[in-house]
């Protein structure tokens, strides 16, 4: 399966920005971009946690390139990395849950609201489908109403809680289970679990 080849994208403010399937080479400027997301907002990993190396960036990209259950996006600008967008599908392997894909998404707070992620979203979307994940899930913070409200819009929707998941300073703060089925009803049926064992099955 090919990768998301680099194209330009026109921002709201009118600047051209690049998206790509991240590879090694983008990876020097993956820490400073971690730095910069973790300082603005307490809704990352990286608000709690240092920020790998480019060196190893480097080498998880260029691992995770040729693998078709894995993609990493960026968009850059003028030598700096607005977002990132991580896609994989856990157990490719596994037969009960390889059509499962699990994503993160991260965008620089002056970028917000430029269009950026929904663009990262369409193009997730568009190449989980071709790798054949029928579902997608994430996580997200309690308190982070811009980021929940987004992915409603994009028919996500919140299946649970997981209470005190996340520890912010002296505080245990929750997250939300999100995800959203994207097949038709000759691809996935999800049958009541209440009358008969959930399964998966084409017509």
């Amino acid at each position: 399966m090919g990768k998301i080849q680099a194209q330009l994208i026109k921002l709201k403010s009118g600047l051209p920005a690049t998206i790509k399937a991240c590879e090694s080479k983008d990876a020097e400027f993956f820490p400073r971009f971690a730095e910069l997301v973790g300082k603005e907002t307490p809704f990352t990993r990286f608000s709690t946690m240092d920020a790998p190396t480019a060196e190893q960036t480097a080498v998880e990209w260029d691992q995770d390139y040729s693998r078709s259950d894995r993609l990493h996006l960026g968009v850059f600008l003028d030598g700096q990395m607005l977002a990132c967008l991580k896609f994989k599908q856990p157990y490719p392997e596994h037969e009960g849950y390889r059509h499962v894909g699990e994503f993160g998404i991260m965008v620089l707070r002056e970028f917000w609201g430029q269009g950026i992620a929904l663009q990262l979203m369409k193009e997730m979307e568009s190449y989980a489908k071709t790798a054949g994940a029928l579902r997608i899930e994430a996580k997200v913070r309690d308190g982070h109403e811009k980021a929940i409200s987004f992915f409603k819009f994009l028919g996500y929707e919140i299946e649970g809680v997981r209470r005190g998941a996340v520890r912010v300073g002296a505080d245990f703060v929750n997250e939300y289970y999100i995800g959203k089925v994207r097949a038709s009803r000759h691809e996935l049926r999800i049958l009541n679990p209440k009358k008969s064992p959930p399964r998966l099955f084409r017509d």
